[in-house]
């Protein structure tokens, strides 16, 4: 996913201003006395939603890089241990029909449209 900004991400509510909810990434430290970084998206510009969601939006798109990087280290995981020969059967079938494995596929395709 090298065309996203930066990670980490994080929601600018959780350490700055009441009432902003911006998602923001790439975030450089002070060398002239202020942070700079680039925002990502923000949530509810309008107010239509109720605070309590916007902030929970908010942390779940802020989180949405290391997701998709556990989502890509879980379905290789899975495919290393699919490559052994000595695997038992049953936790083999069990790792091919896992409807959690493919979510996590659909995820990182969708991720990479």
């Amino acid at each position: 996913m090298s065309a996203i900004t930066e990670a980490p991400w994080q929601s600018q509510h959780d350490f700055d201003m009441d009432g902003v909810r911006r998602i923001i990434g790439a975030i450089d430290g002070p060398d002239d006395g202020r942070f700079h970084y680039k925002v990502i998206c923000e949530i509810d510009p309008d107010d239509s939603l109720d605070t309590k969601e916007q902030i929970a939006n908010a942390r779940m798109i802020a989180a949405a890089p290391e997701l998709y990087d556990a989502c890509q280290d879980m379905v290789g995981l899975v495919q290393l241990i699919l490559s052994r020969s000595d695997l038992p059967s049953t936790l083999r079938e069990a790792l091919e029909n896992s409807h959690r494995v493919e979510h996590a596929r659909n995820a990182i395709a969708k991720a990479a449209k």
